[in-house]
């Protein structure tokens, strides 16, 4: 197990790579193996103050709510 989280840069970063479309496809996508150790399955709590601006914003999509 990873010492620490991997900076909100790099997490979005991630999460943009991944091309998923909401944040239900995130909680799907937390529930693999395919989540590395150091991206928190809730990135807004874990980096509020420390660039979180929305989910939209995280994952790429731009769009703040459905």
């Amino acid at each position: 197990m990873g010492t620490g989280w991997i900076n909100f840069e790099g997490a979005r970063k991630f999460a943009h790579s991944l091309n998923l479309k909401n944040i239900s496809e995130w909680k799907t996508f937390c529930h693999t193996d395919l989540k590395p150790d150091d991206i928190p399955v809730k990135p807004s709590d874990r980096y509020k103050n420390k660039g979180w601006i929305n989910w939209g914003d995280f994952l790429g999509t731009g769009t703040v709510a459905s």
